[in-house]
């Protein structure tokens, strides 16, 4: 169909420690315009990520797939 622009989906992933964890999953729900998966945190990942919110020691991993660019 010509003038449409088709994106193709690609991944968010933030962390939230236990404290913050409803505002960033609904910062994220508004960043993707979907629920995202909630994992808790490997304990490899707890050497590199951070709270999206605050920067401490995560304890779950949120991941969404967007179409946004």
């Amino acid at each position: 169909m010509a003038g449409t622009h088709q994106t193709e989906p690609h991944s968010i992933t933030w962390y939230a420690c236990n404290e913050h964890i409803e505002v960033v999953l609904d910062q994220l729900v508004d960043e993707a315009e979907t629920a995202p998966d909630l994992f808790p945190c490997e304990p490899e990942e707890l050497g590199t990520a951070t709270c999206h919110w605050c920067g401490s020691t995560p304890s779950y991993r949120l991941s969404a797939q967007t179409n946004h660019e």
